[in-house]
């Protein structure tokens, strides 16, 4: 057999993206799609080669004795990124492990080698066609990156410090902190490659938006490169929960505080927040804007969401709604927008990318500057039509755009910060009475 492959992208998909994810740093916006190539370069057979002398591949020693593990040289395989001619060095790993698949995988960024070791270990109980499971990423000596859930070929969890192990002392098991990942649908699952910076585990300022790698397929799943079909978006009660640990962080509360001081002189700030691969929240300086609208600083690292005022103390706007949907169409991780308003806050989430994409299809935004955007006058009709129901207030008008986004499967879902700091869904059932006249409820999560 052949020591050295150059194959098609194949089983390797996840593990090649998340490699890239945690690897790829301080590439510019502007670069075009040759100054990206100059910056990854193939890590060669003879360079692996000399690499696997000079650096033993072993497991963590936190709570057994270290154990060195086996690269399979004379199965490596290269396998091609999209939009660059570069590939990446795949060496499969001898594990004792027979449920999982242990792979190193070497690319070089900047002229500097990066290596990873990728555990992937497909969810027996199920079959899907895309890969579910678990999948972790480490450092060659053993320690821990990051880890993930995976269900049918989306990230849905990203695990946090030492993976689950049985604990010598107590005979039970240490559980791994975790977060639920807001945003879990990807455009064409052709995926931004996503820069991280590997040494501190932030994620840098950009992402390339042409350099990606299509995923789906591994261990355990087939090897269809199409998306999975009928996704029902994120859970918004799960999602609420994840508002709330945010808002509840001393950063949040730093940002939130920092904008409500700015806001006396009558205009908008924001101040966009990152979060690190070890779930460490960060946060931009603040920029400040004119009276209806505020630049969003979307080269933070690690963004994920954005918090702004509004001087006017109005509701969320029609224009946040769509600036939300093409900031996590620039980032896959940048789906929030929290908006402070009345000494309340509200957060727009895109909890369906696909979805959210579909209705500013269908629903394109009414532009009339210098004002700013407005919903087409279908939805501002509705939305008016259900003021004597909802209310004539300022959370009225916003309860009434979460129904009718609803209604639209719009993928984008409206919270509100109740008085203990918790967010809620703003999801609203519609119920006939026995005259036939219409009554509106909401729908708590338990």
């Amino acid at each position: 057999m052949s020591r050295i492959e150059k194959s098609k992208p194949k089983i390797h998909k996840l593990l090649l993206f998340l490699f890239l994810t945690m690897t790829l740093t301080n590439c510019q916006k502007e670069e075009n799609n040759t100054e990206q190539n100059k910056n990854i370069k193939t890590v060669s057979i003879d360079e692996t080669l000399g690499f696997l002398k000079e650096h033993a591949i072993t497991t963590d020693a936190t709570t057994s004795k270290k154990t060195v593990l086996s690269p399979d040289t004379a199965n490596i395989t290269q396998e091609k990124i999209i939009n660059s001619d570069q590939f990446m060095t795949v060496i499969p790993v001898f594990s004792t492990e027979k449920e999982s698949t242990t792979r190193l995988v070497l690319l070089k960024v900047h002229n500097v080698l990066k290596s990873a070791i990728v555990k992937m270990t497909p969810d027996q109980k199920v079959s899907t066609e895309f890969f579910s499971g678990k999948l972790f990423l480490y450092r060659i000596d053993g320690s821990l990156i990051t880890g993930f859930k995976v269900e049918n070929g989306l990230l849905v969890i990203q695990y946090f410090g030492a993976e689950k192990r049985i604990s010598k002392s107590t005979g039970g098991e240490i559980e791994l902190r975790e977060v639920i990942i807001i945003n879990r649908y990807h455009k064409s699952y052709a995926l931004d490659v996503e820069y991280f910076d590997w040494a501190s585990g932030g994620a840098s300022p950009e992402s390339s938006a042409d350099m990606s790698y299509m995923w789906g397929s591994s261990d355990g799943g087939g090897g269809n490169s199409n998306p999975p079909q009928n996704n029902t978006g994120l859970d918004p009660c799960e999602t609420a929960a994840q508002a709330t640990l945010d808002a509840k962080s001393t950063t949040f509360t730093a940002a939130k505080a920092a904008i409500i001081a700015a806001s006396s002189d009558g205009k908008e700030h924001s101040i966009t927040l990152g979060r690190s691969t070890y779930n460490e929240i960060s946060q931009a300086p603040m920029n400040n804007g004119g009276q209806y609208n505020v630049v969003t600083n979307t080269t933070w690292p690690g963004a994920f969401a954005v918090l702004h005022n509004h001087p006017n103390n109005t509701k969320p706007s029609a224009g946040d709604i769509y600036a939300s949907v093409t900031l996590n169409e620039k980032s896959v991780f940048f789906n929030t927008s929290f908006v402070l308003t009345g000494g309340e806050v509200y957060a727009i989430v895109v909890t369906d990318l696909a979805a959210a994409q579909a209705f500013v299809k269908a629903y394109p935004a009414y532009i009339n500057p210098p004002n700013t955007p407005e919903f087409p006058d279908s939805l501002f009709y509705e939305m008016e039509a259900l003021r004597p129901a909802m209310g004539y207030s300022q959370n009225g008008l916003a309860i009434a755009m979460a129904y009718v986004l609803d209604q639209h499967n719009s993928g984008i879902t409206l919270f509100k910060q109740d008085s203990t700091g918790d967010f809620q869904p703003i999801k609203i059932k519609q119920i006939t009475q026995p005259n036939g006249n219409k009554a509106y409820t909401t729908v708590p999560c338990y």
